[in-house]
């Protein structure tokens, strides 16, 4: 499972965070749901595939494509990352794509 975001898309929520991409904002989301989700990643260049570069944590991953028209991925490894994928998507009216098995495919409509 996996959310796909605009890369400099702001949220037009009136709760959003002040400043943050809806990116980052879904990854606040998570950490308040499961802390430590989005810890310290290791950074990895064309991972999962040529032209795109991750974060990679234990339970999920950032994947920004370096065409940034294509935006952000963020992608559950982990039931536990699932999970906390759900309510955090629920609590910001988000709905989240595929089973994570290709980060960078596009979300179904």
């Amino acid at each position: 499972m996996f959310a796909r975001f605009a890369y400099e898309a702001r949220s037009t929520r009136p709760d959003a965070r002040p400043g943050l991409t809806e990116w980052l904002e879904f990854i606040h989301e998570v950490n308040a749901v499961a802390p430590d989700l989005f810890g310290r990643p290791e950074m990895r260049a064309d991972f999962p595939r040529a032209g795109y570069d991750s974060e990679v944590y234990p339970d999920a991953w950032v994947v920004h494509a370096r065409n940034r028209d294509e935006g952000v991925r963020i992608v559950a490894q982990t039931d536990r990352a699932r999970d906390a994928f759900t309510v955090a998507a629920r609590r910001l009216g988000l709905t989240l794509a595929g089973d994570g098995s290709d980060a960078t495919a596009e979300p179904a409509p």
